[in-house]
């Protein structure tokens, strides 16, 4: 399995195990944890998925380029629509970033 699809699956993983234990100490908290997970996971599998059949540089490039408007929009339309928790939503969000780096050092530089 490609790194970058195992690097999205961390996410999930990630974000789902805090989410749930969020569950128990604030249901909400929980619920902004998912809203983040969402946020991230959606447009990264996107953008792994296009990275495995993409060749082309300058599309791959375009891929990433639509990966950041989608986050972006995502996440303006959970604060505006859902506004969610602030520590589960943005807790969530940075824990999604820290996955980038621990999916590289899991695959040892391959």
């Amino acid at each position: 399995m490609p790194l970058s699809y195992r690097v999205v699956l961390l996410q999930l993983a990630a974000g789902l195990a805090v989410a749930g234990g969020m569950l128990f100490w604030r249901p909400a908290e929980a619920l902004g944890a998912i809203y983040a997970t969402a946020v991230c996971v959606l447009p990264n599998g996107y953008f792994a998925w296009r990275a495995h059949k993409e060749r082309s540089p300058s599309r791959l490039l375009g891929a990433g380029v639509a990966k950041f408007v989608c986050t972006a929009g995502l996440m303006v339309a959970v604060f505006w629509l859902l506004h969610p928790a602030p520590l589960g939503f943005l807790g969530v969000l940075v824990l999604m970033q820290l996955a980038h780096v621990a999916g590289s050092l899991v695959a040892g530089g391959r």
